[in-house]
């Protein structure tokens, strides 16, 4: 099946080419009027929430939320952490065909994904959008509620490594999540594949954030707004600068956009440092041993150094 898959994309990499360049032009076009929103996120950041609120205006839209093609974004965040030879333009072309999509009826096409991490440069070089949203997240909150999604369970597998990294027959059924939970590739990973599932997610949270912020440290400041989720979540202020920076024409009143907050997605998650307008749900909060704090100290330490570098370089 996973050979399968490689020479279906191969395949979707040939349409790709022949319709790409005829696209992008097409795209271009329609760009001097029309805005392109990419949301980028390590995940489990609210950012769907963030898209709730944009869906709110008339003549913005962002497909519901969440990724529109998890196979083909995921596969190829897979592809460029590996390392593979690949070219990128399908993914390229998929972004464009959905935004052209969304400009019919639309002038704002949001487009979200936690898959776009490895992919700004990329989509910055060729699509030059609008602008980027990054959704950030309490770090031991986004560890907690990546385990609740059964992250790296069961364990990666390694016994085919050397040919399909983190192959594993019971991820088949959904490749996205075969493809979308990536493993270090470098010598530290005989020290990462015996962490506990807590140290292997904080590994992935800081190193996913690290490629985020490496990408978009190169973009000009005025292309970017950060959503800090403690501190966006229910705030009217927030939404205003947020809806200046894209420039909506017509804002929401602030009783409206508190109307939003029954769409919100659900919270889970540690209970410091949580806003109080989440919903906690006690019997999945897990408390954290000895070994996994320990685990997850050491990456919390070197996201806290990106998350300093990152609320002085990015508007929120």
């Amino acid at each position: 099946m996973f050979l399968n898959f490689l020479q279906k994309n191969k395949n979707l990499e040939d349409v790709s080419r022949y319709d790409f360049k005829a696209n992008l032009e097409k795209f271009n076009k329609l760009k001097k009027t029309k805005k392109l929103i990419i949301g980028v996120t390590v995940g489990r950041s609210g950012m769907k929430w963030v898209l709730n609120i944009l869906e709110a205006h008339k003549k913005v839209y962002g497909a519901g939320g969440g990724e529109r093609n998890s196979l083909c974004e995921s596969f190829y965040r897979y592809a460029v952490h590996n390392k593979f030879n690949v070219d990128q333009s399908a993914l390229l072309n998929s972004i464009i065909c959905e935004t052209i999509n969304d400009w019919k009826n639309n002038d704002v096409s949001f487009q979200l994904s936690p898959y776009f991490s490895h992919s700004i440069k990329k989509i910055e070089e060729t699509l030059k959008p609008h602008g980027y949203i990054w959704g950030v997240n309490d770090f031991k909150f986004t560890v907690q509620s990546f385990y609740n999604k059964n992250w790296y369970n069961p364990e990666y597998n390694i016994s085919l490594s050397k040919k399909v990294p983190g192959f594993s027959l019971t991820d088949l059924a959904k490749p996205s999540h075969f493809f979308g939970r990536i493993a270090p590739t470098n010598k530290f990973y005989n020290k990462w594949k015996n962490f506990t599932r807590i140290g292997k997610i904080a590994w992935y949270v800081n190193y996913t954030n690290k490629i985020i912020f490496d990408s978009l440290k190169k973009i000009d400041r005025k292309k970017k707004f950060l959503f800090i989720l403690a501190k966006g979540d229910q705030n009217y202020n927030f939404y205003l600068s947020l809806a200046n920076w894209i420039n909506l024409k017509h804002k929401l009143s602030k009783k409206n956009f508190l109307k939003i907050k029954f769409k919100k997605p659900g919270r889970i998650g540690v209970k410091p440092n949580v806003s109080p307008s989440f919903n906690i749900s006690e019997n999945r909060i897990k408390k954290f041993n000895r070994r996994e704090v320990k685990e997850m100290s050491h990456f919390l330490k070197e996201y806290n150094k990106i998350y300093k570098k990152l609320i002085n370089s990015i508007n929120y």
